[in-house]
């Protein structure tokens, strides 16, 4: 994985802007990627991480801050353009995620996942992941979600 770095995202170009959103695109489709509205106040007030190879931008992951519970992080999306998929990358990237949380003291960190995304069911499983919940029709009738979650303390 020496060709890869994870970056965090602390500054916005317009440039950038339209690269996330076409890693967004490629990623999820018509299915919940997001555009730049999402984008640009992630950046701003949650934290983006973006995943390069030699320069080039291949992967976008999103994180927030629980309210309820603020050592709590839900992990908004991760997405990896499909051409770079089945290499490791996504289980490199996610990793990545999860130390830098863990650095910031979070103690949990929580996501959902489409029920018929067998890979990043298994991605997380392999990574610690645990299902808690399933959210039916979560973002709209038929649309369910399972949620799972890490602990890291």
């Amino acid at each position: 994985m020496n060709n890869y770095l994870v970056e965090i995202v602390n500054h916005l170009t317009l440039d950038l802007l339209i690269k996330m959103v076409e890693i967004e695109s490629l990623g999820f489709g018509s299915n919940g990627g997001l555009d730049e509205w999402g984008l640009s106040p992630l950046v701003r007030y949650g934290r983006v991480y973006i995943l390069k190879s030699f320069e080039k931008e291949i992967g976008l992951a999103e994180v927030l801050r629980c309210f309820e519970n603020p050592n709590e992080a839900y992990i908004y999306g991760v997405s990896i353009i499909p051409n770079y998929r089945g290499k490791g990358l996504g289980k490199f990237f996610v990793q990545h995620i999860i130390k830098d949380l863990s650095d910031m003291n979070f103690r949990r960190i929580v996501l959902t996942v489409s029920e018929e995304n067998k890979s990043a069911i298994h991605l997380y499983t392999s990574l610690g992941f645990s299902t808690v919940d399933y959210l039916k029709d979560e973002y709209g009738k038929g649309i369910h979600r399972i949620k799972m979650c890490l602990d890291l303390s």
